[in-house]
């Protein structure tokens, strides 16, 4: 049955794409397809890869010709590949990929509502612009953030001081940042805060990371897996045996060498977004790596399994007044600066860094 939505979903996508976005519409002619003709998982192989070079030429053309781009949300990502890409979000898109990240973590036991301790660096996500809005994050969502990109020592006291009073119910962070924090509050006997769980995002979660974590706050790790431009792909539930692809709003393939990759075969993540109507992202390619599962999960639940995401990773960066600067700062560093198509950063040594930038 979920198969079946998610490829109705798929069908209904490529038409729109083909009859609406210009971009596609040519990408399909110049292979010799159209949506009627795509049958069956084999010929939806057939339509070529969107790359984030596609994306970066093709921008307008990527925007469907029946929305009205000032209607829509323009976001762009660093990610952890180092490359910075914009793109368009619309309104459904959003509520599809948010009610998965709730459905994801319900199977946590968090509910809507729960008080959440944040350590998070995106200048997007925080709540920085305003009064009105702090106070939204502060008393409506109920969180408490840390911000990830210029984490000290005192800071980290001062949070988990302040967590041990407010008794969050869910931690969501970066997971070097979960795992620098369960660290700080061992080595300063502050492991007193007690969650439902722990959510990791943005980068790969290491095992010993996941220990440490879960033996600090005394509760489970739950790894989730999404991106700035696919914000909701997969996520582990109570039985911590892969992450559940949710089909109902993605379509994910792993490929090998241009072959689907077998069970236990590492590929490259290629993610169909089926919600996002004004810029459809059919066959993308993110840069990720993942490996592929043959089991099914005994929670019983309808979601195919990826064993493990394997090519995400962020770094946590050290400066010499003991600041840690966690290594996605710099997708927030050259955020929306034009000229910049990718960057790799490297430290030398605790007084350098050497920035490379295409």
């Amino acid at each position: 049955q979920m198969q079946r939505l998610q490829w109705s979903r798929l069908k209904r996508l490529l038409d729109h794409a083909y009859a609406n976005v210009p971009f596609y519409c040519r990408r399909f002619d110049e292979a010799g397809l159209h949506p009627s003709s795509i049958e069956t998982p084999d010929d939806f192989q057939r339509i070529p890869i969107l790359t984030r070079q596609d994306v970066q030429d093709n921008l307008d053309d990527l925007v469907a010709t029946n929305y009205d781009v000032s209607n829509l949300r323009r976001n762009m990502t660093g990610g952890s590949t180092g490359t910075p890409m914009a793109f368009y979000q619309d309104d459904d898109y959003r509520t599809y990929h948010m009610a998965a990240k709730l459905r994801f973590r319900s199977w946590a036991g968090f509910e809507l509502g729960d008080k959440v301790a944040v350590l998070w660096g995106a200048d997007r996500d925080m709540a920085t612009r305003g009064w009105v809005e702090r106070q939204r994050i502060r008393f409506i969502k109920r969180q408490r953030w840390l911000n990830s990109y210029s984490i000290t020592s005192d800071k980290m006291e001062q949070f988990a001081r302040q967590l041990i009073r407010w008794r969050p119910k869910y931690i969501l962070a970066y997971a070097s940042s979960a795992y620098l924090f369960a660290s700080f509050l061992r080595e300063q006997g502050l492991d007193r805060i007690r969650p439902v769980a722990v959510e990791t995002s943005a980068e790969k979660l290491w095992d010993v990371q996941r220990q440490v974590v879960e033996d600090v706050f005394q509760c489970p790790v739950v790894d989730f897996y999404g991106s700035r431009e696919i914000s909701a792909i997969a996520g582990e539930c109570e039985m911590h045996r892969g992450l559940h692809v949710f089909n109902d709003v993605v379509h994910v393939e792993l490929l090998h060498n241009g072959r689907p990759a077998v069970p236990g075969e590492v590929g490259e993540v290629i993610v169909t977004n089926l919600s996002n109507f004004s810029m459809p992202f059919i066959r993308y390619q993110n840069g990720d790596l993942a490996r592929s599962s043959g089991e099914t999960c005994p929670c019983g639940r309808p979601f195919p399994l990826l064993a493990e995401i394997v090519g995400r990773s962020n770094d946590v960066l050290s400066t010499p007044n003991g600041q840690y600067v966690h290594g996605a700062f710099f997708n927030h560093l050259f955020f929306g600066v034009s000229g910049v198509r990718r960057f790799q950063v490297c430290q030398e040594s605790l007084n350098e860094i050497n920035i490379a930038i295409e």
